[in-house]
Order: C-alpha cells, then structure tokens, then sequence
C-alpha cells in the first residue's frame, strides 16, 4: 500500500524525507518523518505509533483529511483546466475573439 493510500484509509505512516513525502507527512501530525538509513529512528517511531493507538488514530485521521482535502484540490484544478482548454478550443465561449476572415 503507498503511502497517500494508508493515509487515504485513516492510517499514520512512517516514511523518510526524501522528494514530495515531507510535502504531505507532516512529523508528529500526520505520521512520522524518521531520517533515510537510520534504523534506530525507525523502530523507535513504529513503537510508538504501535505503542498509543490513541495517538495513532489522531494521526491517522489527520492524514485523511490531508488527503481529502488534496483530492479535492486536484479536482477542481482539473475542472479549471478543462474550462481553459475548451476556451482555448474556441468551444462555449461565444465571447472568444476569432480571427479575421479575408
């Protein structure tokens, strides 16, 4: 399961900081951020989401709502880009110039 998936599903997720993940996990709020090829930090940051499940179900829900609220964002940004091509098209928009006709 990725990881927009297991936060899409209520889940806290343990990832390291490497490209985009720092853009959606937010340490401590939507999951935990551990550093790349420290397996210490790993294990301490699983147990303790595994440790509180209270916590756990926080971060967990947090994470979803980032997600919604992202997976609404790219809705309606795909909207505004089908209204753009469509007028770029020349399609509904009785207002669009055109050129001149010799």
């Amino acid at each position: 399961m990725g990881m927009l998936e297991a936060m899409a599903h209520g889940l806290p997720v343990v990832m390291t900081p490497v490209g985009g993940v720092p853009d959606v996990v937010r340490d401590g709020e939507t999951g935990r951020l551990v550093p790349v090829d420290d397996a210490p930090a790993l294990a301490a940051a699983l147990d303790g989401i595994l440790s509180d499940p209270g916590r756990a179900r926080e971060m967990g829900l947090a994470g979803r709502a980032l997600v919604d609220d992202t997976s609404r964002l790219d809705r309606v940004a795909d909207r505004v880009g089908d209204v753009i091509q469509r007028c770029l098209q020349g399609s509904g928009d009785p207002g669009r110039r055109r050129p001149p006709t010799a």
